[in-house]
């Protein structure tokens, strides 16, 4: 389940919500360039298995978490590219040095 952040610059002072992992209908990949959140639908990655992939062996959601960067694409802001491990940034200035913490849960 993701959760709702609160994000708390330290550099600049700005204060953002976000949501942090992934929920039951998709999954929100950062950009590793600048933090930019995207939305990749689980639909999306069945929609893109492979004709040969047997949807019911142990490989199959593996193979599909590992293609969210691919299917999430190149940043509109900055070229760069998503990862779910990206460094959570302050949406204002893109610093890396915040707090965070957890303000509720998303579905």
């Amino acid at each position: 389940m993701a959760q709702i952040i609160e994000i708390d610059c330290r550099r600049c002072g700005t204060v953002t919500n976000d949501l942090d992992g992934p929920t039951m209908t998709g999954f929100n990949p950062r950009c590793l360039g600048c933090g930019t959140s995207t939305f990749v639908s689980r639909t999306e990655l069945f929609d893109t298995d492979p004709p040969d992939l047997d949807s019911d062996s142990d490989q199959a959601w593996p193979l599909r978490t590992s293609r969210i960067s691919e299917i999430a694409g190149i940043c509109d802001n900055c070229g760069g590219t998503f990862s779910e491990n990206a460094p959570i940034r302050c949406e204002q200035c893109r610093s890396r040095d915040v707090s965070t913490r957890s303000i509720g849960s998303a579905c």
